[in-house]
């Protein structure tokens, strides 16, 4: 463990339980209020109890040394917000997701009849329904939630690790303390689950193009499960990139490209009608009013922007995209949203977009074409915000919650194409490819 590390672990073993019992003393009650939690502190204590629990757990699963340690100090920081921040959170909002999960989660008495594959909302509150058989703590919820989330951003560094060729421990300080990540994954929601089952992708597709090993495939095929169970629109975004890249890799060989050619036809097929049936899209026509309706019923609440018009047809939509696309992406920039959400927000997207900026003026746009992994990175955030551009413009609160899934992607090409090439291990498959642009 280095001395970095030390102190961050050690500055947070005393800072979380100092923030936990401010927010808790400034806000408990009204959250338990507002949540309508009838013994709020029991509930909290019971809280309390888990994260120790999840903390334990963390210094006894089989990890490298550094890697537990910093694991262990971003725990305790996750903890503050999960158990802390969150408070303020839910005294302030009256209507949340979580709230709903919660309380439909408590009162179900056969959860697996519930589970219906791409529906996340009923996926949510049979699994939370189903953990409710051993505790039905709301604080203990949010902190199980909040290790899968902290477990998606560990797997996220180990796909870093792949692509590098090499530790980079603060890449994973990084995405473990990105505000979005730390926030929207520390939640009792589909965030966590999400996340999980991204980073999975991530491993399995930065695996297979920087060592050609087809058991990656499983891996990437085991995350895209995982997503699409909550959001069944995700396994369309990310294989669709995933075939593309392998199509556009010239290092992939034939009987490769042709064998997962043939298979994933008739996944993407399953796919595409799973989405069309959960949205009743059969002609364009549904299509143009289902997009109207949820650009409608996004354009409210405190980050929402003004529905001038709807859609009337393909042509305007495929026009929208390019500031659909930046709007997904970026926004909210600074200045845009002023309450604290909003401002850290705009922080984080603005430092986002600088150092994509700053890498693309250094080198040039060749390495993103040239490279497998870089080439699958800018058409899955393409083909992300392509689909969430349609939300993301009208509410940039909402859109900024639902960019957290692909954050740790944007941040990772950040670094890479601010730092470049040196940043990675000599030798590896990636760097490779970009000696010979």
């Amino acid at each position: 463990m280095t001395g970095f590390t030390r102190a961050v672990a050690a500055l947070a073993l005393v800072v979380s339980p100092i923030l936990i019992a401010t927010f808790y003393s400034l806000f408990g009650q009204a959250a338990g209020l507002s949540m309508r939690i009838r013994d709020m502190d029991g509930d909290f204590v019971s809280g309390i109890l888990a994260a120790l629990g999840v903390l334990l757990v963390l210094q006894i699963i089989p990890l490298p040394v550094r890697h537990r340690a910093i694991l262990t100090a971003l725990w305790l920081i996750r903890a503050a917000v999960t158990l802390g921040l969150m408070l303020f959170y839910e005294s302030y909002y009256a209507v949340l997701d979580a709230k709903h999960y919660y309380h439909e989660a408590l009162f179900l008495s056969d959860p697996w009849a519930l589970v219906a594959y791409g529906d996340g909302t009923e996926n949510i509150i049979a699994l939370t329904s189903v953990l409710a058989e051993f505790s039905q703590s709301y604080a203990v919820f949010k902190v199980l939630y909040a290790a899968i989330g902290l477990a998606g951003v560990y797997l996220s560094y180990r796909a870093v690790i792949l692509a590098l060729g090499r530790e980079s421990h603060g890449m994973l300080f990084i995405l473990g303390l990105m505000p979005s990540i730390l926030f929207w994954t520390s939640i009792l929601g589909k965030e966590p689950i999400v996340s999980l089952g991204i980073a999975l992708i991530c491993i399995g597709t930065v695996g297979y193009f920087e060592r050609r090993n087809a058991a990656y495939l499983l891996v990437f095929a085991a995350g895209a499960l995982i997503a699409g169970f909550i959001r069944m629109w995700l396994l369309i975004i990310f294989l669709t990139p995933f075939l593309a890249t392998l199509f556009l890799s010239s290092r992939s060989p034939a009987w490769t490209k042709v064998a997962l050619g043939i298979l994933s036809v008739p996944l993407f097929l399953m796919a595409m009608q799973t989405f069309s049936d959960r949205f009743q899209i059969e002609t364009a026509q549904d299509l143009l009013a289902r997009s109207n309706e949820i650009a409608k019923n996004f354009s409210t609440g405190g980050s929402a922007q003004k529905l001038d018009s709807s859609f009337d047809s393909l042509g305007g939509m495929i026009a929208f995209l390019p500031l659909g696309i930046f709007t997904a992406l970026f926004r909210p920039l600074p200045g845009e949203v002023n309450n604290p959400f909003g401002i850290l927000a705009g922080l984080e997207n603005a430092g986002i977009l600088f150092l994509l900026i700053y890498g693309v003026w250094r080198r040039g746009v060749r390495p993103f074409t040239v490279e497998p992994i870089l080439i699958w990175a800018v058409l899955t955030l393409l083909a992300w915000a392509a689909v969430y551009g349609f939300v993301s413009y009208y509410n940039l609160g909402t859109g900024f919650r639902f960019r957290q899934m692909v954050t740790p992607i944007m941040v990772s090409l950040g670094v890479w194409a601010a730092f470049g090439p040196a940043w990675r291990a000599p030798g590896s498959a990636g760097i490779r490819a970009a000696r010979t642009a």
